[in-house]
C-alpha cells in the first residue's frame, strides 16, 4: 500500500481552527446554561438570577384552567336585630283542686289552660285558680260526667229519687223498688264523691257486666255512665228527670260528678277570661242525642172516637201524651184503620169493620208523628179507594 505523507497546515491556518473550537465550546456551555435555567424556572417559577433580569417565560397554547371558586367562609347565624327585647313568659298561674275533684277533670282543667296559653303549676297555698266540685259565683265548668241509674229493659220500675238512692248506697234506709246497686267499676270514685263511702248494697261490677248483673238479680239497679246506656237497659228517671229526654236542662241532673273553675286573684281572673268561649268537657252531648219514639197500633175508633166527640175537640186523645210523643226527634205510629169521610160513630163491641173521621187526624199532628204506617189489616175494611184517599 502506498503511504501518503500530509502536509502540515500552516500556522495561521492552526491558529484559525483553534479559534473556532474555542468559539464553539463557548456557544455550546452558553446553550446549557440557558437550557437549565428555563428548566429552573419551570420548577420553581421566576426566580432572580444574580447579574441577569429575571426570565419571561413564553405564553403556551395549553387549554386555560378555571380558577377554583373561593370557598365561603362560615359564618356564624346571627338573627337580624328587631328592635325589640325578646318577650318574658307571663309566669305561670297556681292552681289548686279539692280532694273530690277526679283526675279526669283536673287534666281536662290544665288542657283548656295550656290550649288559652297559660301555664300553671300546682300548688296548695296562695292559688290563682281553683279547681272545685261545687259551683260558686263567677266559676266556670270545665267538666260534667253524667251517669245514669238504669233497670232491666222491661222491669216496670220507672223511676226513683235521689235521696232513695242514696239511702240504699250508704246502708242507711231501704227502697221497696231494689235492695241492691251494680255500679260500674270505673264510676266508683265519681258515685263516692257524690253519695258518700259504699254500703254492703253497692256491688261494683266491671264496665262490660252491669247488664249481666242486673237482669239476673230482679230486686237490684245499676248505675252507668251516660254513654253506656244500650239496649238491655232501661234508664230510670231520677226525681222525675229523664236523662234521655232531649229537653233536659242537664245542670239539673243530680247524679253527676262536676268541676268548676274560679279565680282566686287578678291574674286567675285573666286566665279565666282566656276560657271565657271554653265548653265543659261532657258525656252527654245534646246535639248528639236522637230521640225516636216507636207507638203501638193506633185506632181511633169505638170508645176513642166517642170521647172526641163529646169532647168536641178533635185532637181529645193526645192531649195528655201527644206532648210526650212530640218531643222526639223522630215518632213513628203505627195507624190500623182508614180515614174515611162520612165515617159513623159504631160502639157495637161486635162491630169489627173500623174507620176513622178524616178531623181525627188533628191527633197525630198533636203527637208530631214524623211517619205514620198503614200496614194494618183494617186498612181495606171499606174498600180499596178509601185506602188510596188516606194514602191521600
Amino acid at each position: 500500500m502506498r503511504t501518503q505523507r500530509v502536509q502540515p497546515l500552516p500556522a495561521l491556518a492552526r491558529y484559525t481552527i483553534a479559534a473556532l473550537i474555542v468559539a464553539g465550546s463557548l456557544l455550546s456551555a452558553c446553550s446549557l446554561t440557558r437550557a437549565s435555567e428555563l428548566r429552573l424556572a419551570d420548577e420553581i417559577g421566576p426566580t432572580a438570577i444574580p447579574g441577569r433580569p429575571m426570565p419571561v417565560p413564553a405564553k403556551q397554547s395549553s387549554p386555560s384552567v378555571p380558577s377554583p371558586t373561593p370557598r365561603a367562609t362560615a359564618k356564624a347565624a346571627t338573627s337580624a336585630p328587631t328592635g325589640k327585647p325578646p318577650a318574658t313568659p307571663s309566669p305561670a298561674r297556681r292552681l289548686s283542686s279539692d280532694t273530690d275533684t277526679s283526675a279526669a277533670a283536673l287534666s281536662t282543667t290544665l288542657e283548656a289552660l295550656r290550649s288559652a296559653g297559660r301555664r300553671v303549676t300546682r300548688t296548695a297555698d296562695r292559688p290563682d285558680l281553683r279547681l272545685r266540685s261545687t259551683a260558686e259565683p263567677g266559676a266556670l265548668l270545665m267538666y260534667e260526667r253524667i251517669l245514669a241509674p238504669v233497670d232491666r229493659f222491661s222491669t216496670l220500675l220507672e223511676g226513683i229519687s235521689l235521696a232513695e238512692l242514696h239511702e240504699v248506697w250508704t246502708g242507711s234506709g231501704t227502697s221497696p223498688g231494689f235492695t241492691t246497686i251494680y255500679p260500674s267499676q270505673d264510676a266508683l270514685d265519681d258515685l263516692t264523691a257524690i253519695l258518700g263511702a259504699p254500703g254492703a248494697a253497692v256491688k261494683p261490677q266491671p264496665a262490660d257486666q252491669v247488664s249481666d248483673a242486673v237482669w239476673g238479680d230482679p230486686m237490684s239497679i245499676g248505675i252507668v255512665p251516660f254513654e253506656r246506656l244500650n239496649v238491655r237497659l232501661r234508664a230510670l228517671r231520677l226525681d222525675g228527670l229523664s236523662v234521655v229526654d232531649n229537653r233536659l236542662d242537664q245542670t239539673r241532673w243530680p247524679l253527676a260528678a262536676r268541676a268548676w273553675l274560679s279565680a282566686q286573684t287578678p291574674a286567675g281572673k285573666d286566665a279565666l277570661a282566656r276560657l271565657s268561649s271554653h265548653k265543659p268537657v261532657s258525656n252527654r252531648d245534646p246535639a248528639k242525642l236522637t230521640v225516636l219514639i216507636n207507638t203501638g197500633v193506633t185506632a181511633i175508633a169505638r170508645f176513642s172516637a166517642a170521647a172526641i166527640e163529646r169532647s168536641g175537640d178533635n185532637a181529645y186523645v193526645a192531649r195528655v201524651v201527644g206532648p210526650e210523643l212530640a218531643a222526639a226527634d223522630i215518632t213513628t205510629i203505627n195507624n190500623e184503620i182508614p180515614f174515611m169521610p162520612g165515617c159513623k160513630l159504631n160502639t157495637d163491641p161486635e162491630n169489627i169493620i173500623f174507620c176513622s173521621d178524616p178531623a181525627y187526624v188533628e191527633a197525630l199532628k198533636l203527637s208530631g208523628a214524623t211517619l205514620v204506617g198503614l200496614t194494618g189489616n183494617h186498612m181495606n175494611d171499606f174498600g180499596t179507594a178509601v185506602f188510596s184517599d188516606t194514602l191521600d
